[in-house]
């Protein structure tokens, strides 16, 4: 096995010739909740605003610290992004202390549990709380740091955010293209297609995007709007129709971006947002969007929505009254949902139940197109109520086992 590669640190402090440095390694992660908000630690003591993250125990893997951290400092259970690898290190001199942190970048599992602070974090009165990409990184600018320490700090966790939220992110599942697997790619605001030889299922290491061994990286051209959206968004999910982006800052309730890539997705956004405003005017649970979509010189590329939250599974049985209600409405006003699964189903900032994903909607007695057929085709078939209830069946299932399969 080979061993990892690491980006080129940044040089924080200066080395000085005649100091006998004590060498450290430490882990930061980068943690997004489902809202797409990071991670952040504040010492009211001193002052400061940190990445959660800690020393690196002999023997002990990087990505293991960067949990463990994580964990202790917020309660937090995360999963590393482990197609990204390190994604940024520092190499500190300060004092008698040369220090090496590596970065890793986590998506939130639970966040429901308390943090294990040490006794000296306490008497810091470190805490923790969850913000955007834009708010974090003012925080920690504008932080009047009582320390040389956390002016330190300051200087290596913006660098980390910063290059973090730079870094490359698949936004497709992987797909053939003549035989090959393939997946799109965001990298620093652009869009490039990866293709490789191989398992479909294990993506190449893209710690050296855009150079990775055994493949091909190609740029996709981009609309000047486009460009722009990219440009001050980040990713935070993907599916097979389509992607969802963040705004780093926004002026309003819409943060939340649902963007397509090549013609098929645009034309069910096209169709999605659509029936979302027929859906809004009848003031149904379904989310919100503003009223201007995403557009270029080719059409409709996008819209922005309200944020919304995942349904825990432990307690996800409790809604279904709800949910069947909110389905029934949009039934009653002539819809039918098309693609009904837990993932479709959320909350939203009041905790109400909320519908999302009418991207393979249409309406009561038409013929469902063969673009947003689910599953193997079938000839002429009919969008009906009767198959949204059978798949909100599935789902109800699901909820009452907690998501497990027995």
């Amino acid at each position: 096995m080979s061993a990892p590669v690491f980006p080129t640190p940044k040089v924080i402090g200066t080395k000085r010739p005649e100091v006998s440095y004590k060498k450290r390694s430490a882990a930061r992660v980068i943690a997004f909740n489902a809202a797409g908000e990071v991670a952040i630690v504040y010492a009211k003591r001193e002052k400061y605003y940190k990445l959660p993250g800690g020393g690196i125990d002999p023997g002990e893997q990087h990505e293991m610290a960067a949990l463990r951290e994580m964990q202790e400092e917020t309660g937090g259970i995360v999963k590393i992004r482990s197609d990204l690898g390190c994604v940024a290190t520092t190499e500190e001199y300060r004092n008698d202390l040369h220090q090496m942190s590596y970065c890793y970048v986590a998506d939130v599992v639970d966040d429901s549990g308390s943090p294990s602070l040490t006794e000296d974090e306490v008497n810091d009165g470190l805490g923790h709380l969850w913000l955007s990409v834009d708010e974090a990184k003012t925080r920690m600018a504008e932080a009047e740091q009582r320390s040389e320490l956390g002016l330190y700090i300051k200087e290596r966790d913006i660098y980390l955010l910063d290059e973090a939220i730079r870094r490359c992110r698949p936004i497709t599942p992987a797909y053939p293209i003549d035989k090959s697997p393939a997946v799109n790619i965001d990298f620093k605001g652009d869009e490039y297609l990866l293709r490789w030889d191989g398992d479909w299922r294990k993506t190449p290491d893209l710690t050296s995007f855009p150079l990775v061994n055994n493949a091909t990286v190609t740029l996709i051209p981009h609309s000047e709007r486009v460009k722009d959206l990219w440009a001050t968004s980040q990713v935070l999910e993907y599916g097979a129709d389509s992607h969802i982006r963040i705004l780093d800052s926004c002026a309003d309730e819409f943060s939340v971006c649902k963007v397509a890539i090549d013609d098929r997705q645009r034309r069910l956004l096209k169709d999605e947002f659509s029936i979302l405003q027929h859906l809004s005017s009848k003031d149904i649970p379904v989310v919100r969007v503003h009223q201007e979509p995403l557009t270029d010189e080719q059409g409709i590329f996008g819209f922005r929505m309200e944020r919304l939250f995942k349904i825990e599974m432990d307690n996800a049985a409790d809604y279904i009254p709800e949910i069947a209600k909110a389905f029934g409405e949009v039934h009653q006003s002539g819809v039918v949902h098309h693609d009904i699964s837990p993932s479709n189903i959320m909350l939203n900032q009041k905790g109400q139940v909320t519908i999302i994903g009418f991207g393979r909607a249409g309406y009561i007695g038409q013929e469902v197109p063969s673009i947003k057929a689910v599953g193997k085709p079938k000839e002429k078939e009919i969008y009906s109520v009767e198959s949204d209830n059978a798949s909100l069946e599935r789902v109800n299932g699901i909820f009452i086992r907690k998501g497990r399969f027995n």
